[in-house]
């Protein structure tokens, strides 16, 4: 199945489809915000993640981004990665929105016009991302990706012991990956401040 992916090859992207859609239907379900879900449903985050990782493995560059992608396992590790920062980015953006949609009647009555010609800054979801790069391991993968799931889970507010039972791990390992998260955070910031960033 992986070679197919990386080939691109249409087999491929269906069997990953069967067997791994309504697993990533859960996943999204879990970490999307309910109250949050009008336009976008886990079955259609799930499709979206789905085909953007198809599409990055059949992208030449996969074998450098992807280099320990080698069985089932990591597929899934990754698509989970996938979801929860597509999850994230959804809650995000439809917090916002709705904090200005319930703005909205105090514009009075040329409403959003006077706000036409400026798009707004995506600075959040840029700083979100750099973050989360900042815990990426060519070394250890799957490590990476847990401290992604950790680190994303506690900017949706969960508290350890929720995490703890969303990950089958106890509190005290919680406690370590976040302080390692805090660790790994704080040196980037630092060296960012002194210019010493790559």
């Amino acid at each position: 199945m992986l070679p197919g992916l990386k080939a691109g090859e249409p087999d491929a992207v269906r069997e990953v489809w069967e067997h791994y859609f309504q697993p990533l239907v859960r996943v999204a379900a879990d970490r999307m915000n309910p109250a949050r879900c009008r336009a976008i449903g886990p079955e259609d985050l799930a499709q979206e993640v789905l085909l953007e990782l198809c599409a990055a493995l059949a992208a030449p560059d996969a074998g450098d981004r992807f280099p320990r992608l080698t069985s089932r396992k990591n597929l899934w590790n990754l698509l989970v990665c996938f979801a929860a920062r597509a999850a994230f980015d959804h809650n995000t953006k439809e917090s916002r929105r709705a904090s200005v949609l319930a703005g909205g009647s105090a514009l009075g009555y040329a409403g959003f016009e006077v706000f036409d010609t400026r798009e707004p800054a995506p600075e959040f979801a840029v700083a979100v991302d750099e973050l989360l790069g900042q815990l990426a391991d060519e070394r250890d993968p799957e490590q990476a990706e847990k401290l992604r799931t950790i680190a994303v889970l506690k900017m949706e507010g969960y508290e350890h012991a929720e995490i703890a039972g969303r990950l089958g791990c106890s509190v005290k390992t919680v406690e370590r990956k976040v302080e390692l998260i805090r660790t790994i955070w704080e040196a980037w910031a630092h060296d960012d401040r002194l210019g010493c960033r790559d």
